[in-house]
């Protein structure tokens, strides 16, 4: 028998670390603005050391997909060689919203010709997806979770888990029982084999989907309520009263699981105070930094490898605790 750390023993919280995330949709209409500005000043930079490079008027230069282009004299910078043998401008030259292209004139943007560039892999099978991920003496986990939300493993008795050949250790977790062992399979027969007493406390015992749904409509037709409004625009309760017909309405969904195609997974190398992690990560700058707080180092020795993710949808933007 082994015992379940008690609350004193579960890990805290470390905040929110990440700045590089995709998350709630917002990776286009978030930041659409920020990177066109962010194009528009490297373009600068770029014809600025140009200039200097080619001895030429920075009002002379152009630039083409890769290239800065001396139309005069035809002479042709790439990226590359400048970023490789340029001098730093200074000051670096500042844009603004003037510097940014006019829709018109927009290359890629709105465009329907151009092919996704993740198609071609994931039609023929080379696509790396976190799941993929396989390196040399790899040891492998499974997570046995409480069967409801909020509950704990408070007894786990694993002595046929542990007989199960490859089985390395049995850890312990506030959510759960994880398995680690030298295969998949290992892995998940001692998981059908642990034996766990879970709590029975959690307040998510008492939810059904009809409840909920019930809940939600009471709160729909009950205009008593005071709500935040997002967006104003109109009158829509003098539209309604003074409307020929009103035709009313629910609309509803199944409530379904919020579940990925691909499951949760990451696969992380230790050596030393050096982490190297393969996640299908939505926020690789706050898996970052939870490998460097697990770890005991720090973000900088921490490369994290974002792969293609088999879905998303909000469950893998970053870990939040020590004990997710």
């Amino acid at each position: 028998m082994i015992q379940a750390p008690s609350d004193a023993e579960t890990y805290g919280n470390p905040g929110f670390y990440g700045i590089q995330l995709t998350g709630g949709s917002e990776s286009t209409r978030g930041y659409n603005a920020l990177l066109r500005l962010t194009g528009a000043q490297t373009r600068l930079i770029l014809m600025a050391a140009a200039a200097g490079m080619l001895n030429v008027p920075v009002r002379e230069l152009t630039t083409e997909p890769n290239r800065v282009l001396h139309s005069s004299s035809g002479r042709t910078l790439y990226y590359g060689e400048i970023a490789a043998n340029a001098v730093v401008p200074d000051p670096l030259p500042q844009a603004t919203e003037a510097d940014l292209k006019p829709s018109n004139r927009w290359r890629y943007i709105g465009s329907r010709t151009i092919p996704r560039i993740d198609v071609p892999s994931k039609i023929n099978g080379t696509a790396v997806f976190g799941i993929d991920v396989q390196l040399p003496n790899m040891l492998y986990g499974a997570v046995l979770r409480a069967p409801v939300q909020d509950e704990r493993p408070e007894a786990i008795d694993d002595a046929d888990a542990q007989s199960v050949p490859g089985v390395t250790r049995i850890v312990p977790l506030p959510y759960g029982v994880g398995i680690i062992g030298e295969t998949v399979e290992a892995t998940k027969r001692a998981k059908d084999l642990l034996n766990v007493t879970w709590s029975t406390s959690s307040r998510v015992r008492n939810y059904t989907s009809q409840r909920l749904l019930d809940e939600y409509r009471a709160v729909g037709r009950d205009l008593g309520q005071q709500g935040v409004s997002a967006h104003t625009n109109g009158d829509a309760e003098a539209a309604i009263a003074d409307a020929a017909t009103v035709i009313e309405a629910d609309y509803m969904s199944d409530h379904v699981a919020h579940a990925t195609m691909e499951p949760m997974n990451a696969t992380a190398l230790v050596t030393g105070d050096s982490v190297e992690i393969w996640a299908p990560t939505q926020g690789p700058t706050g898996t970052q930094s939870f490998a460097a707080d697990v770890a005991g180092t720090t973000p900088d020795k921490v490369k994290v490898n974002t792969t293609l993710l088999g879905g998303g949808f909000g469950r893998k933007p970053r870990p939040t605790s020590k004990s997710s």
